[in-house]
């Protein structure tokens, strides 16, 4: 099951507002952010009127991702039963005054998971983390680890 918020507008396609992106920076000149970017074939971008996301500087915007295109990825991906949940219930706090951004809801495979198929998971779950500890205790993995590639 996955439950996904994100900002989204309802038109037709998901807008990139970075579609070279490959090597970039955001600096500032003066009190103004912009983005700088060199293309994959070298040609220098620069972008001024940036929008940021919790505040200047805090998550440049780079994308806004349609309704549409989400639904389409989740499907994309095998995601079912996928539905947008617009429906207010003020009584909890629980209010959209827009028809964008909502929350969209799927589903991937059985919902229930029977007492077999949990214990499953978890003794797959205890193989692998023990797997883990024994393999971080290997002395290759300690020099990885010591000369910083780990």
């Amino acid at each position: 099951m996955l439950v996904l918020t994100v900002p989204y507008s309802i038109e037709e396609q998901t807008i990139e507002h970075f579609p070279e992106l490959h090597e970039y920076a955001v600096t500032q000149i003066g009190r103004h952010s912009i983005l700088v970017n060199r293309t994959r074939d070298g040609a220098v971008q620069v972008f001024e009127n940036l929008v940021f996301h919790l505040g200047s500087g805090a998550a440049l915007e780079m994308r806004e991702f349609s309704e549409r295109d989400l639904i389409g990825r989740l499907a994309g991906a095998g995601f079912g039963q996928i539905q947008v949940h617009g429906e207010s219930c003020e009584r909890f706090g629980i209010y959209f005054p827009e028809k964008w951004s909502l929350p969209i809801a799927a589903r991937k495979g059985d919902y229930a998971l029977g007492r077999d198929s949990m214990r499953e998971i978890m003794d797959e779950f205890a193989r692998r983390t023990l797997r883990l500890a024994q393999l971080n205790e290997k002395p290759w993995t300690k020099l990885g680890r010591a000369l910083g590639f780990l």
